[in-house]
């Protein structure tokens, strides 16, 4: 499998800026052109809290701010906003989490 350089990794932000809209993230990721608009400067506001370094519980779901990721297969980095992880029962898919017994299925939230 193909594995990228450091230099060559795309933010996580690309992603959700393409989803958006691609021509928007060819201004903002290649131009280096920004302008707000009522879609983004509400998004600044749902992340004044998102990017709170931090885990909470609420039962079988951990609750992950700020988690940094990255990865060389993918060719991603960033900071995810929040990642819910459910707690598993049975023999099911999923990661292990220090300090955690079980299994659990990461579910990301971004904003």
């Amino acid at each position: 499998m193909k594995t990228y350089e450091e230099d060559d990794l795309l933010p996580l932000s690309g992603l959700q800026h393409v989803f958006f809209c691609p021509r928007r993230a060819a201004l903002v990721h290649l131009e280096g052109l920004w302008g707000d608009n009522l879609y983004t400067v509400e998004g600044r506001r749902l992340h004044e809290r998102a990017h709170e370094t931090g885990t909470e519980v609420r039962g079988d779901v951990r609750i992950t701010r700020g988690l940094l990721l990255r990865s060389l297969e993918l060719g991603l980095v960033g900071k995810a906003d929040i990642v819910e992880f459910h707690r598993l029962s049975g023999a099911a898919e999923g990661v292990q989490l220090a300090g955690a017994q079980g299994l659990w299925r990461p579910l990301p939230v971004e904003y």
